[in-house]
């Protein structure tokens, strides 16, 4: 019984806004300043659905978030499971430490890191090297889609250490999974090619 009432009063809590939004998206102006009206409008429209669409370019907006998302999120992937199945496949001196700072970056605030971020990209430059032939400071990133690509390509994006540390994990697992069949079947390999090692010189004697 208590565990029924905290479900439904979270679950109010968080649908809440989202039926209000909807029953306002419906309403007519009459309704809006109708305080009889609360939930269910009295005279049903979508004016104003279709005067958002119009103002927002909704159908441009929607497909560069669509192709902006699904890209970054490819290229996220990516590059954290290729550093999670490096920390959790290769073990060289200090392979722990770094995989424990991946992992600490989780706690850090993406408030921390917001002016520099801001500044490394306004005046973008890898290694001085724009600069050296140019004399500029560097280019200006900001009014375009690079920072997104180039943050997720390099696993720098936000939380990009949960998918690194989940990553990690699975390759760690998979690879003790995967040893003891092969180990199997490298003994049974070797036992039969002994075999008929010994067979083809029994022939020849």
């Amino acid at each position: 019984m208590v565990r029924s009432v905290l479900l439904f009063g979270i679950s109010f809590i968080i649908l809440y806004p989202i039926m209000t939004k909807i029953s306002i998206a419906f309403k007519s102006s009459e309704d809006l300043f109708d305080s009889t009206v609360v939930w269910i409008p009295r005279n049903f429209t979508l004016d104003n659905v279709k005067r958002v669409m119009e103002y927002l370019d909704y159908y441009t907006a929607v497909t560069n978030t669509l192709l902006l998302s699904v890209s970054v999120a490819v290229l996220q992937l990516v590059s954290c499971a290729l550093a999670g199945y490096g920390f959790a496949r290769l073990k060289f001196w200090g392979s722990g430490v770094l995989f424990a700072l991946v992992v600490f970056t989780i706690v850090i605030p993406p408030q921390t890191i917001m002016v520099p971020t801001y500044l490394h990209y306004r005046f973008f430059d890898v290694f001085g090297i724009y600069g050296l032939f140019t004399g500029s400071k560097g280019v200006n990133l900001l009014e375009s889609y690079w920072p997104f690509f180039i943050s997720s390509a390099l696993a720098m994006g936000l939380k990009t250490a949960c998918t690194s540390l989940f990553s990690g994990s699975f390759s760690g697992r998979c690879r003790r999974s995967w040893r003891k069949p092969l180990m199997w079947t490298g003994r049974a390999c070797s036992r039969r090619s002994s075999a008929s090692c010994c067979r083809m010189r029994r022939r020849r004697s």
